[in-house]
């Protein structure tokens, strides 16, 4: 829909072929061909390499986040230092939507290149790689779960939610 932020990137832009990544894509994106580490400066955060140095270099968490007053503030893209590729922020600072319906288990029924159908009863996207409002232990390129983006209520204004774009290109 036009309507959509993706639709009017769309129409600004007149790059039709702008859009959210699916989940995988942003995976590929996140790790930067490392699929070994859970942080992509070539740390883990679950086997005791943990420290604040490693994650405060790469991503904005709850505890390096704070400004103006505010305990958790994300920050303009930029901030910390990049992956392999040259992509910023893509652990911590906000939520990250992909195209993807959340499903809680991939199985091998679902194309990767595609994700899972929307379930009607489960209206959630899948966004990834943590944010300031969550622990630092959701701040790793293996991090998902599921989100409502349009989702109006009064106890969020979704400050930890945002997107990242991806353009399919052919050779």
């Amino acid at each position: 829909s036009n309507l959509s932020m993706i639709g009017v990137l769309r129409t600004r832009t007149g790059l039709a072929n702008l859009d959210l990544p699916v989940e995988a894509q942003w995976e590929f994106a996140a790790r930067a061909g490392d699929y070994v580490h859970d942080l992509y400066n070539g740390y883990n955060l679950t086997n005791g390499e943990f420290g604040d140095d490693y994650i405060d270099k790469i991503a904005w968490h709850p505890g390096n986040s704070a400004t103006n007053g505010f305990t958790q503030s994300s920050h303009p893209v930029g901030g910390k230092l990049p992956n392999a590729y040259g992509l910023y922020d893509m652990l911590g600072n906000v939520w990250e939507a992909t195209r993807d319906w959340y499903q809680e288990v991939l199985d091998g029924t679902v194309d990767p290149n595609v994700g899972p159908l929307q379930d009607t009863s489960k209206p959630w996207r899948v966004f990834r790689g943590g944010s300031i409002a969550e622990g630092v232990n959701w701040c790793r390129s293996a991090s998902r779960g599921p989100k409502i983006p349009d989702q109006k209520n009064n106890t969020s204004d979704k400050y930890d939610y945002g997107f990242r774009v991806a353009l399919t290109v052919t050779p």
